[in-house]
C-alpha cells in the first residue's frame, strides 16, 4: 500500500470523513469575536465558493450578500436575455397558479379583470411571453407550481436520499395522477427546454414518492435522451442521485452528487451534505469514475479539516485550482484564530501549530507554480511567514503588492500587523506612540474593527509590562467612569489617575487616552476617593471627600434620584432611605425594603424624618452620628451597633442596597490585570464587629435573637467563617426558641426551618 493510500485509510477509518463532522447551527459570530481577524477570507474572487470557507460554528459560511441565481439566469437566457433578472425572479417565484392561469388566458384574449397581481402585466417576462405567444411557458409554470413542495412525508432529512419513516396519509393515486399529467404534458411539448423541465419534475416526483426505480428510469427516458446538459439537466441528475441512494447504489449516487457539485454553484452545499463515503473502497470506486479527482480531495478536507494533506494532492494535479484557494484561506483563518486569540486559552479546534512551517512551504510552492502572479497568494505567503515569525520575508513579499492591486488595502493591514508583531518584544513608549500616529492617519487601518481592538490591547500589554496600570486600563477601556467608579481601588491608584489626566506634555497616544476623561473629573475623583474610604470603613476620611462635592452632584448611585433596578418589573424603589439601618429575615429585590424590614430605625426620631438620607453624603453623616452615639454607652447603645451592622450588611453583596458600594464576592485580585478591580471584595468583618458589639451591650433577648440571625446571614457565603453560620443557628435553636423572633424566622426562612426541623424535609 502506498503512503498516500495509507494516509487516506487512516483518515477514513477514524470517521473524520463522515457528514457528522460538519458543524451545524450555532452562531459563527461567537467565533469571529474570539480572535482578531486581519485577513479577510472573503477576498476570494469566486464568490460561489464562499460557503466553504472557515466558519466552525456553522455547516457553511452563508453570506447574505451572495445570491445564487442560476435557475433565474437559465430562464433569462431562454428568454433571449430580454427580461431583467429581477423580473425573472419575481415572475418565476412570486406568481401563483391563479396568476399563471389568468396570464395564459390574457395571451389568448381573455379579460384581465380577475388577475390577482396587476403588476405582472408590466413584468418584462410577461411582455416577452405575450409578444411571442409563449402560453406553453405558463402551462409549464402552472404544472411546476402544482408539484412544488410535494412529498410523501412530513419532513426530509438535510441529505438527498435520507428518508424518515413517518409519512403523511395520501391518496395512493395522488402521485400517480400528477405524474401521468406530467408525462402527457411532456409528450405534447415541442420545446426541448420545457421538455427538460417537465422531465425534471417527473424525476423529482418519483424520487419523493419513493418510486426510486421509476425516478432513475424517468431520468434516462425524459431527461438524458434530450442530450442537452443544461442547468435543469443537473438539477434532475441530483434528484436521480437521491433515488440511487434510496436503492443503495451508493457509488453511482456519490458520483452524480459530485458531478452536480462541479456544475451548479447553487446546489453545492446540498450535494456535499448528501455525499456518503465511509471507507477506502468507496473512495477508490468513486475516484476511478471521475475525470478530476481533486474535487474529492477538496470535499474531504472541508469535512475533516485536514487541509494541508489535501492541498498537496490538489497542487500536484492542478496548482491553479480554486479548491486550493479555499483550503488555503480556511487554514490561514484557523492559524490566525490561534495566533491572534483574544483570550489566553483559545478554542483552536485541534489546530496543530507545529505544522505552520509545512503550510508556509505549501503556500510558497503553489505560489511559484501558478501560471500568473496571484496577489491573494502573495498575501497568503506573507502571512504564513508571519505565523512562523519570519517578519522580514513577510514584509518583502508585501512590498510587491502594487497600489493598483485589488489587494492593496489588505497588504497595508498585514504590513502594519507584521511590523507590530516583529516589535512586540522590544517595545518602547516612543514606538507605541509611532504606531498610534500611523494608525490614526490611516483610514484603512481605522476602518478595520479588529485593528482598532488589537492595537489598544497591544499598547495595554506594553503599559502592563512596565507597571503603568493606569494607561493599561485606559487602553482597553477598562476604566468606565459611568458605572465602575465604586470599585474597590487602592488610594494610590486613584492618585495615579489624577496625575495621568493632568500630564503636562503627553504624546499623541496619551492625549488620546486623556480624552477619555469625563467632564467634572475632579468631582468624580473626589467621589471615588470617598467611596474607597467608605468601602474600607474610614468614614471620616470618606465624609471629608464627599463634602468637596457640589450640591448638584448627580452621578448614578450617589443620590436618591437613582432607583433600585435589579431586573424586575418593580424597579422604582429609592436607593437611599433610613430603612437601610434595619434588619430583615428575608428581602426580595422585587419589593421595597421598607415593607420587609424590622423597622428598627423607626425607634429613633432622628431617623423618622422624611428625606433624612437623600445621598451618600447623608448616609455617611448618619453612620458617623450613630457610631458617635454608640460610643456614649447609653440604653440604646446595642441598637446603635445593631443598626451599624445592618447598614453594612445591606451595603454588601447580599444586601438590598448593594448598588451603593457595588460589592461582589469571589474575586481573585491577583489575576486581575486591569487597573482596578471592578469585582470588589466585601469585608464581612465590618458588620460582624458591630453585631458583636451589639451583643456585648444588650440583655434584650429579642434583640439578641435578631443579632444572631443577622450574623448567620452575614457569613453565609464567607469562606473564612465556615462554622459561624451553623453556630448562630445552633444558638438560636437552643437559647431563643421562646422568642417571638424565633417564630418569625422559622416561618420566613426555609434554611433555618430545615435546620431546626430536618424531618419535615426527608423523603
Amino acid at each position: 500500500m502506498t503512503a498516500t493510500k495509507k494516509r487516506f485509510l487512516l483518515l477514513i477509518i477514524s470517521g473524520i470523513f463522515s457528514i457528522n463532522s460538519l458543524a451545524c447551527g450555532g452562531g459563527d459570530w461567537e467565533y469571529k469575536y474570539s480572535y482578531y481577524n486581519f485577513f479577510n477570507q472573503y477576498l476570494l474572487a469566486n464568490q460561489t465558493m464562499h460557503p466553504f470557507l472557515h466558519c466552525p460554528y456553522e455547516a457553511f459560511c452563508v453570506d447574505d450578500d451572495i445570491r445564487f441565481d442560476e435557475n433565474a439566469i437559465d430562464w433569462q437566457h431562454y428568454f433571449n436575455d430580454k427580461p431583467s433578472l429581477e423580473d425573472v425572479n419575481l415572475f418565476i417565484y412570486k406568481s401563483d397558479i391563479d396568476d399563471c392561469v389568468q396570464l395564459q388566458n390574457l395571451i389568448n384574449g381573455v379579460s384581465e379583470s380577475s388577475l390577482h397581481d396587476k403588476l405582472l402585466l408590466k413584468n418584462t417576462v410577461y411582455k416577452h411571453l405575450k409578444k411571442h405567444k409563449k402560453e406553453n411557458v405558463l402551462a409549464y409554470l402552472i404544472y411546476a407550481k402544482k408539484c412544488e413542495n410535494l412529498t410523501y412525508q412530513q419532513e426530509y432529512s438535510w441529505q438527498q436520499g435520507e428518508y424518515y419513516d413517518e409519512q403523511l396519509p395520501q391518496d395512493p393515486n395522488f402521485f400517480a395522477n400528477i405524474i401521468e399529467e406530467g408525462i402527457e404534458l411532456y409528450k405534447n411539448e415541442k420545446d426541448k427546454y420545457l421538455k427538460a423541465r417537465y422531465g425534471f419534475q417527473l424525476v423529482r416526483l418519483a424520487h419523493y414518492s419513493f418510486q426510486f426505480e421509476k425516478s432513475v428510469d424517468f431520468f434516462n427516458k425524459y431527461v438524458e435522451n434530450l442530450k442537452t446538459k443544461n442547468y435543469i439537466y443537473y438539477r434532475a441528475l441530483e434528484q436521480k442521485a437521491g433515488a440511487l441512494r434510496g436503492l443503495d447504489r451508493n457509488i453511482e449516487a456519490n458520483v452524480d452528487f459530485i458531478t452536480v457539485f462541479t456544475k451548479l454553484a447553487d446546489r453545492r452545499m446540498t450535494c456535499v451534505k448528501s455525499l456518503k463515503i465511509n471507507d477506502q473502497n468507496m473512495w477508490d470506486n468513486v475516484a476511478s469514475r471521475l475525470t478530476d479527482p481533486t474535487v474529492l480531495n477538496f470535499i474531504r478536507a472541508f469535512k475533516n479539516g485536514e487541509e494541508l494533506f489535501e492541498m498537496e494532492q490538489i497542487s500536484n494535479h492542478d496548482p491553479n485550482s480554486v479548491y486550493l484557494d479555499v483550503l488555503m484561506l480556511r487554514y490561514l483563518n484557523k492559524a490566525e484564530a490561534v495566533r491572534f486569540s483574544r483570550y489566553n486559552d483559545p478554542y483552536s479546534y485541534g489546530f496543530e501549530s507545529d505544522k505552520l512551517e509545512q503550510f508556509n512551504q505549501i503556500v510558497s510552492q503553489v505560489n511559484n507554480k501558478r501560471n500568473n502572479r496571484d496577489d491573494l497568494w502573495v498575501l497568503a505567503e506573507s502571512y504564513s511567514n508571519l505565523f512562523i515569525n519570519n517578519f522580514d520575508t513577510a514584509q518583502i513579499l508585501l512590498k510587491t503588492i502594487s497600489s493598483s492591486s485589488n489587494f492593496y488595502e489588505q497588504a497595508q493591514i498585514l504590513d502594519f500587523i507584521t511590523r507590530m508583531e516583529s516589535n512586540k518584544d522590544s517595545l518602547s513608549l516612543e514606538m507605541c506612540n509611532e504606531f498610534y500616529v500611523e494608525f490614526n492617519k490611516s483610514e484603512t487601518l481605522k476602518a478595520n474593527s479588529s485593528i482598532n481592538d488589537y492595537i489598544f490591547q497591544y499598547f495595554s500589554n506594553y503599559y502592563t509590562s512596565v507597571g503603568d496600570k493606569v494607561a493599561a486600563g485606559l487602553c482597553v477601556n477598562a476604566y468606565d467612569f459611568t458605572w465602575n467608579r465604586y470599585s474597590l481601588m487602592h488610594i494610590n491608584y486613584i492618585r495615579q489617575f489624577e496625575l495621568f489626566f493632568n500630564k503636562e506634555k503627553p504624546n499623541a497616544l496619551e492625549k488620546h487616552l486623556i480624552k477619555k476623561a469625563p467632564d467634572a473629573l475632579d468631582d468624580l475623583l473626589n467621589e471615588m476617593r470617598g467611596t474607597y474610604y467608605m468601602q474600607t470603613n474610614q468614614l471620616k476620611k470618606a465624609y471629608k471627600e464627599f463634602k468637596k462635592l457640589p450640591d448638584n452632584f448627580k452621578e448614578e448611585y450617589f443620590n436618591a434620584e437613582t432607583k433600585v433596578n435589579y431586573g424586575y418589573e418593580n424597579d422604582g424603589f429609592p436607593l437611599y432611605d433610613a430603612a437601610i439601618f434595619s434588619g430583615a429575615v428575608r428581602h426580595y429585590f422585587s419589593s421595597s425594603y421598607t415593607n420587609l424590614c424590622d423597622n428598627t430605625h423607626l425607634k429613633f426620631n432622628f431617623l423618622k424624618v422624611e428625606d433624612v438620607i437623600i445621598n451618600k453624603t447623608d448616609l455617611l453623616r448618619m453612620m458617623i452620628q450613630i457610631e458617635n452615639k454608640a460610643l456614649k454607652k447609653d440604653k440604646n447603645t446595642a441598637y446603635y451597633y445593631y443598626m451599624l451592622g445592618n447598614v453594612w450588611y445591606n451595603l454588601g453583596p447580599e444586601g438590598w442596597y448593594k448598588q451603593i458600594l457595588q460589592f461582589h464576592y469571589n474575586v481573585d485580585e491577583s489575576r486581575n490585570s486591569k487597573f482596578f478591580n471592578y469585582m470588589a471584595k466585601f469585608d464581612v468583618d465590618i458588620p460582624l464587629k458591630y453585631y458583636e458589639l451589639a451583643l456585648e451591650n444588650t440583655s434584650d433577648r429579642e434583640l439578641e435573637a435578631k443579632i444572631h440571625f443577622m450574623m448567620a446571614k452575614t457569613v453565609q457565603y464567607a469562606e473564612q467563617y465556615p462554622q459561624l453560620y451553623f453556630d448562630s443557628f445552633l444558638i438560636l435553636n437552643n437559647e431563643y426558641r421562646n422568642t417571638n423572633y424565633f417564630k418569625e424566622v422559622i416561618k420566613e426562612c426555609t434554611y433555618f426551618d430545615r435546620y431546626v426541623n430536618p424531618e419535615k424535609y426527608r423523603d
